[in-house]
């Protein structure tokens, strides 16, 4: 069983804002907000993609099967900001929403649990028919996201904003900007 997961909900600001990424490339104001906006956007991507962390604030919906036999649930994304529903869908199309008081939430290893003595919902169709609707991301606002992480998005943008045009992989910008060692402490390893 292969969850799937779909993004609800992108993230409404950046880690880094458009103020702080013109002093880091040390750029004169106006003229390149949406390049610079973009390339923002492609650095936490980048960033995120290697933690396996959201940053700022994004909404998922995260699908299974069945329920597992252990009563816990792995998310695909971290760290869980909130647990905002938890969906059966049925064979002809209808969804009930669970109560969320049956559930435990492990938010730093983004996990929902059953509680003791609850019983596991069935699924009502064959193919992700249990839906797990949660928020990642370590709050709304660029403060809210530990510094590190800014610093190397900041970094990671920069290896861009210099290679405009050249194409180079993610992998080789990350590493050769220096990002890798500020993100390599939030990295998250070993999720199934």
């Amino acid at each position: 069983m292969i969850p799937a997961l779909i993004q609800t909900a992108p993230p409404l600001a950046e880690p880094v804002t458009l103020t702080e990424a013109s002093a880091h490339l040390r750029l004169d104001a106006g003229g390149e907000e949406e390049t610079l906006a973009a390339m923002i956007a492609a650095a936490r991507g980048i960033c995120e993609n290697y933690t396996g962390r959201c940053f700022v604030r994004q909404g998922f919906s995260q699908f299974l099967d069945r329920f597992p036999v252990s009563g816990e649930i792995r998310l695909l994304r971290r760290p869980l900001l909130e647990l905002e529903a938890v969906k059966i869908h049925d064979a002809a199309g209808g969804i009930t929403e669970q109560n969320l008081s049956h559930y435990l939430t492990d938010q730093a290893n983004a996990r929902v649990t059953l509680k003791d003595g609850v019983v596991p919902p069935r699924a009502g169709r064959k193919t992700g028919g249990i839906e797990i609707a949660f928020a990642a991301g370590y709050g709304d606002m660029p403060a809210d996201v530990p510094q590190d992480i800014r610093q190397a998005v900041l970094r990671v943008l920069a290896a861009l904003y210099e290679n405009r045009g050249e194409g180079a992989a993610a992998g080789q910008i990350i590493f050769a900007s220096g990002a890798a060692d500020l993100l390599q402490p939030f990295r998250v390893t070993g999720v199934a």
